[in-house]
């Protein structure tokens, strides 16, 4: 920690901080005061007083852009409606930054030209979203946030990377990092943030594999600690004739967490409840997340699904409304593959080995057709359809699906491919991890 007091140290030495309001900390716990106050929120809330949050903003160690209102905030930054377009999928993270809960943050390092500021930030105890600006003092086309770690501050999370930024038209590029956290992952007083930058122009790539952009975030733990509404359920019902377990959920500021068993005697091993909603008596839906980390997979019969949170809305009855599930017969489960004969053996219904090509480098690639239902399944959405696991017959692990390339997909079919698994065995199997078949049905459990 002691380096990131440093670096801290001197991003505060550098920074040009702007002359702040007297009322700077009302703003900062404005949003957090409204999470708890707000009207109908009683059931298995812990209250917790938010005049601690009004301490975050004396922690904060460089310039603090700050608005009474965090979506304010976003649209005083030049491209502030790029940093908008970022959530607009999220109806939950929308309704947050609406409802003012969000910290303005601010803190920045920068190295080889490139300055890398974390603008803002909003946390409750399952999610953590990040929204950043990267700024060109050079003459770079490109730059990806290509890696961003914690350290020892912070485990048991997920993210995901890799957003490629165009300086074409802006010196100043926005994004946003979605940090997802585990039940057991316990949060800091302080985040200590470390990423990667990766920039490159049509002249030259910039290794920047040995630097770090580091900074530190405070963490104001009291101000949302306890901001949910938990439901436990315990409620099973028949979908399709499959039995399906709808054990508990819980409603976060920025999502919703529902947490669902399948019957393991069950004739159709669920792959996804497609469709799955949240509704109330006004008609208002929340409906699951379909970017990002969209659950948990626990088991094949255990999983977590995410979705957007009703948290800053007055509900009197809530329900659960599933309208499909893609399935599949557990005797379709596998896909059995001769690498002899380079030929399917097994397979769900509908799929197809079409090509078997190689590339430059003489690696010999499966190539796989699925059909698919234009009423469902969208232009834009790419199944995995197997686990990277390779067994032989005996259900012994004996390679792994080290690349799979994604396809066309027209709305009736899509394409993947695998690289040949490296393995002298003559019949390998894949799990079939998820597959575009559906069960219907109507089903609707209620919340509260």
């Amino acid at each position: 920690m002691d380096d990131f007091k440093n670096v801290t140290d001197r991003l505060q030495e550098d920074s040009k901080t702007p002359q702040l309001p007297d009322q700077l900390d009302c703003y900062i716990a404005k949003g957090m005061t409204k999470a708890r106050t707000h009207k109908g929120r009683i059931t298995k809330r812990r209250w917790f007083a938010t005049a601690i949050a009004c301490m975050l903003i004396m922690a904060m160690v460089t310039s603090v852009r700050v608005s009474p209102a965090f979506a304010q905030f976003i649209s005083q930054l030049p491209g502030g409606q790029t940093i908008v377009d970022l959530v607009h999928y999220d109806k939950g993270l929308q309704d947050a930054l609406d409802h003012d809960y969000a910290i303005p943050v601010g803190v920045s390092d920068e190295h080889f030209g490139l300055r890398l500021t974390i603008e803002g930030m909003t946390i409750d105890e399952s999610r953590i979203v990040l929204f950043y600006s990267v700024t060109n003092k050079r003459d770079f086309e490109t730059v990806t946030l290509s890696a961003l770690s914690f350290g020892d501050t912070l485990k048991k999370y997920s993210l995901g990377l890799g957003t490629t930024h165009d300086f074409t038209e802006e010196n100043t590029v926005y994004g946003k990092v979605d940090i997802h956290l585990s039940e057991q992952a316990e949060l800091p007083d302080v985040l200590a943030v470390e990423a990667k930058l990766r920039a490159e122009n049509e002249a030259r790539y910039v290794d920047t594999s040995d630097v770090s952009w580091r900074m530190a975030i405070p963490i104001d733990r009291a101000s949302f600690e306890g901001l949910q509404e938990h439901f436990e359920l315990d409620k099973t019902v028949e979908f399709a004739g499959q039995k399906v377990t709808f054990k508990e959920v819980t409603i976060y500021p920025t999502r919703t967490l529902l947490r669902v068993t399948y019957d393991e005697e069950n004739e159709y091993q669920i792959f996804s409840l497609e469709g799955l909603s949240m509704t109330n008596e006004k008609g208002q839906r929340w409906e699951m997340t379909s970017e990002g980390v969209t659950g948990t997979q626990y088991s094949d019969d255990d999983r977590t699904y995410h979705l957007d949170s009703s948290f800053f809305h007055e509900s009197e009855h809530l329900y659960l409304e599933v309208p499909r599930v893609r399935a599949l017969p557990k005797s379709e489960t596998e896909m059995i593959i001769d690498t002899h004969k380079d030929e399917i053996v097994k397979a769900p219904r509908g799929l197809n080995l079409e090509v078997t090509s190689e590339d430059l480098s003489g690696v010999k690639w499966y190539e796989f057709e699925v059909p698919l239902d234009p009423t469902f399944d969208r232009t834009d959405i790419t199944y995995q359809y197997i686990d990277r696991s390779v067994k032989n017959k005996m259900g012994e692990e004996v390679a792994y699906v080290n690349a799979i390339s994604g396809g066309y997909n027209d709305g009736e079919g899509q394409s993947f491919g695998i690289k040949k698994p490296n393995t002298a065995e003559e019949h390998i199997v894949l799990k079939i991890i998820d597959y575009p078949n559906r069960l219907h049905g109507d089903v609707q459990i209620q919340i509260k």
